[in-house]
């Protein structure tokens, strides 16, 4: 699977993945959340603020990219209305 990664304030797609590996899950507890991510993925930074501050229990997808190319592709976000 190949996925795009853009940056709002560019205005720009910056680069261009593939997904490796990808694993879905719930968690009832973010001991068991880190405990997973960890032995799938290695190295992860568990003081992200997403990670810090999301729920305790819940339902995860998370994938490990590997870079295809950095690109700096001009495109058009969608405006919001209001």
């Amino acid at each position: 699977m190949i996925s795009f990664f853009g940056r709002k304030q560019l205005e720009k797609i910056t680069w261009e993945s593939k997904i490796i590996d990808i694993d879905k899950f719930t968690y009832n507890n973010k001991e068991l959340l880190r405990k997973r991510l960890f032995s799938r993925f290695g190295e992860f930074d568990f003081n992200q603020p997403y990670f810090l501050k999301g729920p305790e229990k819940r339902y995860c997808i998370a994938f490990k990219v590997e870079p295809i190319y950095q690109s700096l592709i001009s495109f058009d976000f969608p405006k919001k209305d209001g």
